[in-house]
Parts: C-alpha cells; sequence; structure tokens
C-alpha cells in the first residue's frame, strides 16, 4: 500500500513537473511541423491547430451538424486565436495557480471515467476525440489554469462602486416590478372535443357538469385535492402534480383570474364555468405586487455590471498580452482578419 500511494504521489509530481516546464519554456514543435505563431513564451504550430480543428469536426459530425468547406478557414481563425490566447494567459500562471489547475484536471479525468461507465467506454470516448487520456487531461489543465489567470488578472480587478449599482437601480425601475402571482391547485373538465376543439353536445356538457359537482363536493368535504384532480382533472399535463399551477396575474383566463385572486389561502372555490369547461380551485398561496428592494437584487445588479465591464476589459486585456508577447504571424497562418479583427 505504501509502495503504491509513493508511485502515485511520484506520478503526480512528475506530471505537475512537466505542466510547469510546458509553461515556464517555449515549447518548440516537432521537426517539420510550420509554426504558424511564435513570440515571448509561445510557438503555436499547424500541428497544434489542425489538432483542435479535427476536434471541432468531429464533435460536430458526432451532433450531425456539418462545417462548410466556405467557413473552414474561419473556423481556423477563430481556433487559432483561441490556441494564442489561451497559451498567453497560461503563461501568467503563478505555481499555486498550476498545481490547483493540475489538481482540477485530475478530478476531471476521474469525473469522465465515471460518467463513461467503463475503461472501454473512456478509451472510445478518447479515440473519438483523437487524443490520448494525458493530453485530454492536459487540454483541461490548461483551459483551467487560462481561466484562473484570467479570474485573477481581469475578474478580481473590476470594482464596482454602490453608487453604481443604486444608479442602475433607479434608471431601470421597470425591471424590479413583480406582479401578483398565485399558487393553485385545478380539477378541470372540457367542454370542447379533443381532436376538433368544437364544443360538446348538450347531452355531454351535461355529464360533465355532473361530474364535476360530484368532485366539488368530494373536495368540499376536506378529501385530498391532489387526490381528487388526479383523480378528476382532464388537465393531462397537470394531472401527475395534483392540478398544481403557478399563475401570474392576468396570464390565467379570464375567469380563474378573478375567481384565485380573491380566494384566501386553502380556500376552494365554487364550480367556475368558462368557455374551455368547468373549473375548481383551490387557492395554495398569493403575493401582491411589489417592487423589489435594493437590498434584494444588489448582488444581481453587481453581477450585470461586472458582465458589462468585463465585455470591455476582456478585450483590452487580450490585445495588451499579445503586444507583450511581440507576436509573429506565418504568411500561412489564418489571419485574424477573417474575425474582423486587425
Amino acid at each position: 500500500m505504501l509502495r503504491q500511494s509513493c508511485a502515485t504521489a511520484l506520478a503526480a509530481l512528475f506530471w505537475l513537473a512537466q505542466a510547469t516546464r510546458l509553461l515556464a519554456d517555449t515549447p518548440q514543435p516537432p521537426a517539420g511541423d510550420e509554426v504558424l505563431v511564435s513570440g515571448k513564451g509561445i510557438v503555436i504550430s499547424r500541428g497544434d491547430l489542425e489538432r483542435d480543428f479535427r476536434r471541432v469536426l468531429r464533435s460536430a459530425t458526432e451532433q450531425q451538424q456539418v462545417v462548410p468547406e466556405d467557413k473552414q478557414e474561419v473556423l481556423r481563425a477563430i481556433l487559432l486565436d483561441q490556441l494564442v490566447f489561451m497559451t498567453l494567459t497560461t503563461n501568467h500562471a503563478t505555481l499555486s495557480e498550476v498545481k490547483r489547475s493540475e489538481f482540477e484536471a485530475g478530478e476531471f479525468i476521474k469525473a469522465e471515467k465515471l460518467r463513461l461507465g467503463t475503461p472501454e467506454e473512456f478509451q472510445a470516448h478518447l479515440r473519438s476525440q483523437g487524443l490520448t487520456e494525458e493530453q485530454l487531461r492536459l487540454q483541461n489543465f490548461r483551459e483551467v489554469l487560462s481561466r484562473t489567470v484570467i479570474q485573477r488578472e481581469v475578474n478580481d480587478q473590476v470594482k464596482i462602486p454602490t453608487s453604481d449599482i443604486k444608479a442602475y437601480y433607479d434608471e431601470n425601475p421597470a425591471r424590479w416590478e413583480t406582479p401578483a402571482r398565485m399558487q393553485i391547485a385545478q380539477i378541470f373538465f372540457s367542454t370542447r372535443d379533443p381532436q376538433t376543439g368544437e364544443k360538446l353536445s348538450a347531452i355531454r356538457i351535461a355529464e360533465k357538469k355532473a361530474r364535476a359537482i360530484a368532485a366539488l363536493d368530494r373536495a368540499q368535504k376536506n378529501e385530498d385535492f391532489s387526490a381528487l384532480a388526479k383523480e378528476f382533472t382532464e388537465d393531462e399535463p397537470a394531472k401527475a402534480r395534483g392540478g398544481v399551477y403557478s399563475v401570474v396575474r392576468g396570464q390565467a383566463i379570464k375567469e380563474l383570474d378573478e375567481a384565485g385572486f380573491a380566494m384566501k389561502p386553502g380556500e376552494i372555490s365554487r364550480l367556475i364555468e368558462s368557455d374551455m369547461g368547468f373549473h375548481i380551485l383551490k387557492l395554495i398561496s398569493k403575493t401582491t405586487e411589489r417592487k423589489l428592494p435594493l437590498e434584494e437584487v444588489e448582488t444581481q445588479i453587481r453581477e450585470v455590471l461586472v458582465q458589462r465591464d468585463l465585455k470591455a476589459r476582456l478585450p483590452e486585456y487580450s490585445e495588451r498580452i499579445r503586444k507583450q508577447a511581440a507576436l509573429t504571424y506565418s504568411t500561412n497562418a489564418p489571419r485574424r482578419s477573417l474575425l474582423g479583427t486587425p
């Protein structure tokens, strides 16, 4: 057991050392592989790009989608741009971030094996992606590490003053208005033909009304309303949940809206007749219209403002680290101009 634990620990340390070296040094492509982008701490080859390109094409095929030939160069440009950005961000990682991301990559592999069920299914999944287990681990490691660095260097730098939150709240009053809402249980008897939507005959409507009156009588004698709904209601989608609905004022048909909002919680309605049929309601709960106070929506507003700030900061951050890396693109590299980017 001790020997196995030591071996596991040594393997993890070896992998971490590999990952750290990959990030610390400027990696070199295999001999004969064309360099598409190079700069300080970054070399991306044709092989790197085509590996990602094939992975995306395989994923599209699995989802029964096709990337048209005239769009494939644009796809390559997108993937190359992502590769550059991810590599540059990971070059800014701290050792603790590398260690944490390595741990998360290991947990990701464990979760994938558990999700796929058997070693054979896991290997089949790797083959479908054109990856080895270590390549999948490294791919996830880099993605996690890149997000971690962006969180520290961009997201964590966003500071939203309380005054900005208050201003946003005041400038968008309609967003904080909440309409009256009720939760009701309904037993419904339709007076329309389910196939044609036409009104049933007078005899059939009378039969439905008699059944509705019988159900109402049992409900008023305190029988379990949910059980009655499951027994009687002709509203099939709601039958399994005991006829329960959540309704915003003004969204239900007029007869139900007026009756439901006039009731008290726990109260059972009279027999209600509408153009659709007969209804029996039980009010479970209701709320009145109100304006949400700032204290209840402050976190939500802060997140909106953070995302708005990040939308501006991320492109600035991307351009800054690209300039710092002094990137050089091969004449054969898919151009960023295909993305509308200089």
